[in-house]
């Protein structure tokens, strides 16, 4: 059970779903865009990382402004309120977060991503996955698709002066929803996995499959083409 797709139980820290429903036809349109007065926010607590995501933070702070919460930033909300850092603090003003993994390892997405897709704040993504087979469409942006943090910078200082623009970072919530899943949940499909396996049960090369060798990336590789590490 690991959080690759291809386990025989995947540990998912989220998941999106279509909905059932049909999406809403009022012309009543909701701008999330409103009352922002802030563009990116960064909640960091591990300050020395594999991916070497605080290079290119800090790299990016020199074209734009970037509100960093612990790891000597100047920002602090506790983690005791963490209900209001999210629903209040970041919903209502900012308008991007930095969803940086801390390992640059394939489909490793860990639970901070499905946390902001649940809330109106678009997530910016560092990681060595491919976001677009398991998020809706348009619903994160991706550093990886601009040459530099210069030209990222610049990128989000366009949608930031257009609404329309930051509002269709947005549509997909009109036909999926994403969320973090409990532990319990990922427990219990488990269990209904050894239930119907039983004797089938086999232990596959563990060094092969879940080595760092064989699923990660060093810095150098993942930011060439991206940056300069």
């Amino acid at each position: 059970m690991t959080y690759k797709r291809v386990s025989d139980v995947t540990w998912f820290y989220g998941e999106c779903r279509r909905k059932n429903t049909k999406p809403a036809t009022s012309h009543v349109k909701y701008n999330y865009a409103g009352g922002k007065k802030h563009l990116i926010a960064w909640f960091v607590s591990n300050c020395n990382t594999q991916s070497r995501r605080e290079r290119y933070v800090r790299e990016l702070a020199r074209h734009v402004d970037v509100h960093k919460f612990g790891c000597g930033g100047k920002f602090s909300c506790p983690r005791t309120k963490h209900k209001y850092c999210d629903t209040v603090l970041l919903n209502g003003t900012y308008k991007f977060y930095l969803s940086f993994e801390n390992s640059l390892c394939t489909e490793y997405v860990t639970e901070k991503l499905y946390r902001i897709l649940n809330l109106n704040v678009v997530p910016i993504v560092l990681g060595y996955s491919n976001y677009s087979a398991f998020l809706p469409p348009h619903s994160f942006i991706d550093v990886r698709d601009f040459d530099s943090p210069k030209k990222l910078a610049a990128y989000l200082k366009m949608v930031n002066e257009n609404d329309t623009e930051y509002n269709r970072y947005f549509a997909w919530k009109q036909t999926h929803t994403c969320a973090p899943l409990p532990a319990l949940h990922i427990a219990c499909r488990m269990c209904r996995y050894v239930q119907r396996q039983r004797q089938r049960i086999q232990v596959a090369d563990v060094v092969q499959f879940w080595g760092r060798n064989t699923n990660c990336i060093n810095a150098e590789q993942f930011y060439r083409g991206v940056m300069s590490v």
